[in-house]
């Protein structure tokens, strides 16, 4: 492997996916997130800030892959000691194998999800290292939930390859939140 001829080929450009502060650096798979955690940077926040906020900003930008419905693991380095949060999720209590015997189950719905685990390891980081204040972490992703964002090529695609799947929900909840005028953006 090339690790030169790699390195080579990523050029800057305006919409980079990480920036740098003097005292430390955001990276996330959306640029709005990676701006979430920065803006917490320059207002005095350790990482766990900027973590927590980039978090909660990809649970908006980017729900397919971030989203606050599912689980979380926290790998943290503070004091010289290392610790791991292990944010797994459980089915719920009363859930039995004999209820996911037909295969749509397993794949669609909420019966195809364990007991979201994501904003409540998101909180314990906060309460136990944050430094600033939680509305201070959450009003990023309040502002681009507001105002919206560009979604990628890629969400368009996974958008429209599951809008069959979307649409079949009964309740059709989720078409205010993710389609413009019931169209895929």
């Amino acid at each position: 492997m090339d690790i030169e001829k790699i390195e080579s080929s990523f050029t800057s450009t305006k919409d980079k996916k990480c920036s740098v502060a003097k005292k430390g650096m955001v990276s996330s798979a959306f640029p709005d997130a990676t701006k979430a955690g920065v803006q917490m940077l320059k207002k005095g926040g350790n990482a766990i800030d900027a973590a927590c906020a980039t978090a909660l900003a990809l649970g908006v930008c980017e729900p397919q892959a971030s989203g606050l419905g599912g689980q979380s693991m926290g790998i943290i380095h503070i004091d010289g000691k290392s610790y791991a949060i292990d944010g797994s999720s459980r089915s719920p209590s009363l859930a039995h194998s004999s209820v996911y015997a037909k295969k749509k189950y397993r794949r669609l719905g909420y019966k195809a999800t364990t007991v979201p685990s994501t904003l409540s390891m998101i909180g314990f980081l906060h309460e136990r290292y944050g430094k600033l204040e939680w509305q201070k972490i959450v009003t990023p992703s309040i502002h681009i939930a507001k105002k919206g964002y560009k979604i990628t090529q890629l969400q368009h695609d996974l958008q429209e390859r599951e809008l069959e799947n979307f649409l079949s929900v009964k309740s059709k909840s989720g078409a205010k939140y993710f389609l413009k005028d019931g169209e895929v953006p």
